[in-house]
């Protein structure tokens, strides 16, 4: 979770695509905020960590990806 923006990081394997990805949801309302493929085509059963700025970094058996937002 990043505390001063109220996201939550979360991940979503979808089966029928083979594709990990990292979704942000907002924690008061539930709704999500974005969703991005990660590139691994197997689900992830590590935790994300966050990077220095409004970015994260993945994991899984055979990915490692760098997520971020990108300014408006």
């Amino acid at each position: 979770m990043f505390p001063d923006t109220g996201e939550l990081l979360t991940g979503d394997h979808d089966p029928a695509r083979h594709a990990e990805q990292a979704v942000v949801l907002d924690i008061a309302t539930g709704v999500e905020l974005a969703r991005a493929d990660t590139g691994s085509p197997v689900q992830s059963v590590l935790f994300p960590a966050p990077g220095f700025g409004r970015d994260l970094y993945t994991c899984s058996f055979t990915t490692v990806s760098r997520l971020w937002v990108a300014a408006d």
